[in-house]
């Protein structure tokens, strides 16, 4: 494959993938509306980090990998499932209170920054993030 024809794949798959929701969606949707707009954009920014890495990793053969080493493949099935259970659960525990909108002026400055790890950390426990890299390649 050309490095023109991988980027193309690339930017197609981002694409398709940016039409079906997912956790990626709704944590950056709960952050934009329950925080602020710099914490949407952190989280965002957070996601597409992790959409690069694994844009390397899969340039990199992760899918041979995946499937050389199947235990690294289900684990990282159970690691990524374990911790989208803990992000459902917390929405689910978060449910029955509204969602506080706070001042922007007087959010803490540490906000942003944690919102950007909790993209990234979202991104990169994703399997479906994984599998649709791996599957380009």
């Amino acid at each position: 494959m050309t490095a023109s024809a991988a980027v193309f794949a690339i930017l197609a798959a981002l694409w398709l993938g940016a039409m079906i929701p997912g956790p990626s969606f709704v944590l950056v949707a709960r952050n934009s509306i329950g925080l602020s707009r710099r914490d949407g954009l952190a989280t965002a920014l957070g996601m597409g980090i992790g959409g690069i890495v694994f844009g390397g990793v899969a340039l990199a053969g992760l899918y041979t990998l995946l499937q050389a080493v199947e235990w690294l493949y289900v684990g990282l099935k159970l690691a990524g499932g374990a911790y989208l259970i803990y992000m459902a659960s917390k929405i689910w525990r978060g449910a029955d209170r509204p969602i506080a909108m706070d001042d922007p002026q007087a959010a803490g400055a540490g906000r942003a920054s944690r919102s950007f790890w909790t993209g990234l950390t979202t991104q990169l426990s994703n399997p479906k993030t994984a599998i649709w890299y791996g599957s380009i390649f």
